[in-house]
């Protein structure tokens, strides 16, 4: 939660608002998170029409999809599976703070609530944050009733994650591989068989590894990824401090994370290698080509 900044409700902007009247906002006041709403920017076909899905409800584009100014976006803490991650300065040796290009929030703002996604933004003024109405979850009629206001910073986007397979994907990779035929469903199924084993073997690992703290430690961080367990973090704290597989303690909390991680891959939590997330976002300035 970020208890530094004062958050106001600002303009709300009707129509179709372009960057220029956003960029055409004041900078708020030091010390001040100014909040402004403004309308989505509908979905078009091909043709540049309006396009609606087979309820007949409009398709969003920039749905849940917002705006922030890099200023304001550089006082984010980085934050990963809902933690700040200590040490993470985002200079990448610039010695300057780099903002998050992503970050998701919730927002409480004198009496409405929102959450979503927002893009850092160098257009737009000092403390302005854009949120479309597609986030609003809640619109106070009269903003006057309350004065409490919020930001709360859920993730935001630090490092692409690695690519992990789960009980839903598998079976739809399966069912296009069986389409080929059964050859190619034969190989796709080997393909999880090898990523099963190679992963049982980095869990075991972690037990197995030498009982050096270094060693102990590189099996530890080979395992990071995807949940991040309060139990990887006091491991760990206690290989920094110095501690071995000598410590019942530390052994129990190895235990635990690999049993947690062997639970996981039954369930086809299986991470695939060379791979990373692809993060989307909206072109919100409609100036990207097709």
């Amino acid at each position: 939660v970020l208890t530094h900044l004062q958050v106001k409700m600002g303009k709300r902007l009707e129509g179709r608002v372009t960057l220029e009247q956003l960029k055409a906002l004041a900078a708020a006041p030091r010390g001040t998170a100014l909040v402004v709403i403004c309308d989505d920017i509908p979905g078009l076909d091909a043709m540049g029409r309006e396009t609606f899905d087979p309820r007949g409800a409009q398709r969003i584009m920039t749905d849940g999809a917002g705006l922030v100014s890099i200023s304001l976006a550089k006082q984010f803490p980085a934050v990963s599976n809902g933690r700040v991650v200590s040490g993470a300065l985002r200079d990448f040796g610039t010695n300057e703070k780099v903002a998050p290009l992503v970050t998701q929030l919730r927002a409480w703002v004198q009496g409405s609530l929102a959450k979503g996604t927002v893009t850092a933004c160098p257009l737009l003024a000092d403390g302005i944050i854009v949120l479309r109405r597609s986030m609003l979850k809640i619109d106070a009629i009269d903003p006057g009733l309350s004065d409490f206001s919020r930001i709360e910073i859920c993730g935001t986007s630090e490092r692409a994650s690695k690519v992990r397979l789960n009980a839903s994907f598998v079976p739809l990779l399966m069912a296009g591989a069986k389409r080929q035929g059964d050859k190619a469903a034969q190989q796709m199924y080997k393909i999880f068989e090898e990523l099963q084993d190679e992963e049982v073997k980095r869990i075991r690992s972690l037990t197995g590894a030498p009982s050096d703290g270094q060693g102990l430690k590189q099996a530890l961080e080979r395992l990071k990824g995807g949940k991040l367990l309060s139990s990887h973090e006091r491991a760990g704290a206690m290989l920094h401090a110095g501690f071995t597989l000598q410590e019942p303690r530390l052994r129990e909390e190895l235990n635990f994370i690999q049993a947690d991680h062997l639970a996981r891959l039954r369930r086809a939590n299986i991470p695939v290698p060379n791979s990373y997330v692809l993060l989307g976002i909206p072109d919100q300035s409609g100036t990207l080509e097709e």
